[in-house]
């Protein structure tokens, strides 16, 4: 019987016991395959832009009516990327244990101990479903982020009407009225894209919950592997066991990336707060601004591959 665990000797720690064995070749062309959908990395740069957007629109914002408003709107996105990187951390520890069951389970299928091989992979469903209740309720997070986000925009959009117009019907056009409407679209901008990236982490978190809803769902080590069993053919049980392996080593590997991937988001958001902007580095607006609009074409692209996974994800 061919056993895929037995290069595992613990699920301890990710990193010293799992991470090794995701150097064969082999195993890891199994596991990238199962978590095609899975784009973390692509998910954490645009946590990244979504602090970068911020900072920009922060430190275009200063000095303006409504500057304190989009420090709020940062200080919340702390609060949710710390979320997020507590919810990674919970989805890894779900899935190191998944992998233990399966691991055991294996076991005793080769000592044929199907009974206790049967009560292992039945609890498999119920740790998939806790995690995409996890991700259900952050998933939720990301969605009220985004709405206070919209008010935000909408907010600063009403300011630049006003002001737009005070301006326009001023006769003489006063320097610091032209830079506040500056300061104004340029503060758009940054919340606009900021936008447009929230929306596909909002896609990303929907994605893997319906990832792990397919886990949870109508069990895929059905009845009639173990009928088979009965009758000494363990080959169709220990297909699907498989197949439940690299599903599981897959959401391993995500939930890993994405907590390495937080903390560095962690770090960046914290920095951007620990550093609000004052007038004399309000200058910096155009570098940051510059240097998003050189990521944009990317981002966008991106964004498109991401979109096109979905829909293919709800097709299967």
């Amino acid at each position: 019987m061919a056993d895929p665990t037995r290069a595992f000797g613990s699920f301890n720690d990710y990193k010293t016991d799992v991470e090794p064995v995701l150097a064969d070749a082999n195993v890891l062309q199994k596991v990238v395959a199962a978590e095609r959908n899975l784009r973390m990395p692509e998910c954490i740069g645009l946590l990244h832009d979504i602090a970068r957007l911020l900072e920009c629109a922060m430190v275009a914002s200063h000095g303006q009516n409504y500057h304190a408003s989009i420090i709020g709107l940062a200080i919340k996105y702390q609060t949710l990327v710390d979320a997020l990187r507590s919810a990674s951390s919970t989805h890894l520890q779900t899935s190191m244990e998944a992998l233990k069951h399966l691991k055991l389970a294996f076991f005793c299928l080769q000592k044929h101990e199907c009974d206790d091989a049967k009560a292992l992979l039945k609890a498999l469903p119920t740790l998939a479903a806790r995690s995409e209740e996890v991700a259900s309720a952050h998933e939720k997070q990301v969605i009220a982020f985004w709405r206070d986000g919209m008010a935000r925009l909408n907010e600063v959009l009403t300011a630049n009407a006003h002001m737009s117009c005070a301006v326009r019907l001023a006769e003489e056009k006063p320097a610091h009225g032209c830079r506040a409407l500056a300061q104004l679209e340029m503060t758009i901008t940054a919340l606009g894209r900021m936008k447009t990236c929230f929306e596909d982490v909002r896609m990303f978190w929907a994605m893997f919950k319906e990832h792990c809803y397919k886990i949870a769902g109508p069990n895929k080590i059905s009845e009639a592997s173990f009928m088979a069993v009965a009758q000494e053919d363990t080959d169709l049980l220990v297909e699907a066991m498989t197949k439940e392996w690299y599903r599981w080593l897959a959401l391993a590997k995500t939930n890993y990336t994405a907590m390495c991937g937080m903390n560095d988001v962690q770090t960046t958001v914290r920095r951007i707060l620990s550093t609000l902007p004052n007038s004399a580095e309000s200058s910096l607006v155009k570098d940051l601004k510059s240097k998003l609009e050189e990521n944009a074409a990317l981002l966008q692209a991106q964004i498109e591959e991401q979109r096109n996974a979905t829909v293919a994800l709800y097709l299967l």
